[in-house]
């Protein structure tokens, strides 16, 4: 079953540093990235873009 249009937050640990790292669902490449890395294709046209936390968490970098 698909994931479109479903957001998901994920705290995954990092074992060499016992950091905690949240991650976004990329529905467009369907991938998780890293929160503060954040979109990875920001030019390129996206059809989730007015949805995408990763999106939003980069334009507004305070929220």
């Amino acid at each position: 079953m698909p994931l479109i249009g479903v957001k998901f937050i994920v705290m995954e640990r990092d074992k060499s540093n016992r950091k905690e790292k949240e991650r976004l669902y990329c529905e467009k490449y369907r991938e998780w990235v890293v929160i503060e890395i954040g979109c990875k294709h920001p030019k390129e046209y996206c059809q989730f873009r007015s949805q995408c936390l990763l999106h939003f968490k980069s334009k507004y970098k305070e929220f």
